[in-house]
């Protein structure tokens, strides 16, 4: 087993979790964005910060998403999802 600086140790035991929404908008290319404060990699992607906010959550009787309204940045772009 490697050893670690007690540094490293330390800020391991410290472990956080923090909420943050990941968005994979799949056009003629995949893009990927996260509302964090820097860029996240996660199953071998790479989640770019934007300025997004989601809200208007809608839930169908299947406990499915029905619709979401999403803006981001400044472009005020709203995204529905249509069944």
């Amino acid at each position: 087993m490697k050893n670690y600086s007690t540094s490293i140790t330390a800020e391991l035991a410290k472990e956080q979790f923090t909420f943050f929404i990941a968005l994979k908008l799949e056009f003629t290319a995949t893009h990927y964005y996260c509302d964090f404060d820097h860029p996240v990699h996660y199953s071998g992607n790479r989640y770019l910060k934007l300025d997004m906010r989601v809200s208007n959550i809608n839930y169908a009787s299947a406990g499915s998403v029905d619709s979401v309204n999403l803006e981001v940045g400044n472009a005020d772009f709203k995204i529905y999802a249509v069944y």
